[in-house]
Formats: C-alpha cells, sequence, structure tokens
C-alpha cells in the first residue's frame, strides 16, 4: 500500500508539478533553500500567540494548500515551521497542563476528511510535550470566519456555539487552546468561554492571525 502511494504520487507531480510557494522553483511546495532561510514574524496580542499574519503569502498559502486540496508535503512543511517557531519563542508562552483545540463541526470535518486544529494540536503538545486533550465539542454549525467578510459577520450565532464534552470528569488549570486562524477572534473566544467556566485559564495559539 504504501508503495503504491508513493507511485500515485509520483505520478501527480509530473502531471501537476508543484512549485514553491516563496521561490517558485519546481519541484515541492516549499523548497528546502526557502524553508530553511524563511523566518515568519509571529504575533503575541490578546493572549494568543500566531506563528505569522494570514497576509503572509507562504503562512496562507502552506494553510490552503493543505486545507482546502489536502497536500501533505504542505501541512508537513507548515509543521516544520511551527515547531521551530515554538521552540525559539517558548519563553513566551506561559507554562501551561494540556492542549487543546476549536473543533470543526461534525459535518465539516467529514467533508474536509480531518481537522486540521486538531492535528495541528497534536504536534504542539508534542513539542511542548504535554497531554493534548478534546474538552470541547461544537453544538451548532457556524460559518467560516475566514470565509466571510468582516461586515457580515454575525457573531450572535457563536453565542454557546461550544460545549465541554460530557465525558469530561475535570478540566486542568491552564490549557493552551489552538486553531489553524485566528481573524475576528469570535470562534476561538467562543469556545474558550466554555473552558473558562469550568475554572480554566486559557492562552491560544494559531498558525496565522488576520
Amino acid at each position: 500500500m504504501v508503495g503504491r502511494q508513493r507511485h500515485l504520487a509520483i505520478i501527480l507531480n509530473a502531471l501537476f508539478p508543484e512549485y514553491c510557494l516563496r521561490c517558485r522553483k519546481e519541484g515541492s511546495v516549499l523548497c528546502s533553500w526557502c524553508e530553511m532561510n524563511y523566518v515568519p514574524h509571529p504575533i503575541w496580542r490578546d493572549a494568543v500567540f500566531s506563528v505569522g499574519a494570514y497576509h503572509d503569502p507562504v503562512l496562507q498559502g502552506l494553510l490552503r494548500t493543505w486545507k482546502y486540496h489536502g497536500v501533505t508535503s504542505a501541512r508537513q512543511a507548515l509543521f516544520r515551521l511551527t515547531e521551530r517557531t515554538i521552540e525559539d519563542y517558548a519563553a513566551v508562552l506561559p507554562a501551561i497542563d494540556a492542549v487543546s483545540f476549536v473543533p470543526l463541526h461534525k459535518r465539516k470535518r467529514n467533508l474536509r476528511g480531518f481537522d486540521q486544529a486538531e492535528m495541528i494540536a497534536v504536534g504542539v503538545a508534542r513539542v511542548l510535550e504535554v497531554p493534548m486533550i478534546s474538552f470541547v465539542r461544537r453544538t451548532r454549525f457556524t460559518e467560516s470566519q475566514a470565509q466571510t467578510d468582516r461586515e457580515d459577520r454575525d457573531t450572535t450565532e457563536f453565542f454557546n456555539a461550544f460545549a465541554l464534552r460530557d465525558s469530561l470528569q475535570s478540566v486542568p488549570g491552564s490549557v493552551l487552546l489552538v486553531d489553524d486562524v485566528y481573524t475576528t477572534g469570535t470562534t476561538f473566544r467562543s469556545a474558550a468561554a466554555a473552558l473558562e467556566a469550568a475554572g480554566t485559564t486559557i492562552t491560544g495559539l494559531t498558525i496565522a492571525r488576520g
């Protein structure tokens, strides 16, 4: 099976070659030289740490290529950049007891085939050497904040859009809540509120900030 997948990847790359998002060199979504020399500009604001700005073409390109096209190499490059940034800025982040994430609605997760925030949270927890625990669930479907014009965003639909999972016995004192993109913050704050109501202190971490 692994051999078949590798063979399929070779065929797809021949038919639809990848080009580096930074230098446009053919061969990969982010070439090794650009990955080594690319330095994002982290943002630390309102207790949320972001690897960089959403308008950064490299971060935005990697996120969109992974989320909407399922390109594994984009996910891998994004994870390496995130891991490197976390290690470089570890002193900025407060001590935490666990990592969690802002979950997709099950309808969207089924359509996409994965939850990007959950996958990012797993990698972040590994770097920080703390457990990753799914604390919250979505109670209703909401529109993507990254895909909606700022003027049209109705924050009322996010009230009580998240709740603690019924199986939880308790929550730790400090949680790092992970999402892929922080735009208006409405989605993030709604998920954080469910945890804060249980007495948890929340710090945020996202790949990009819009």
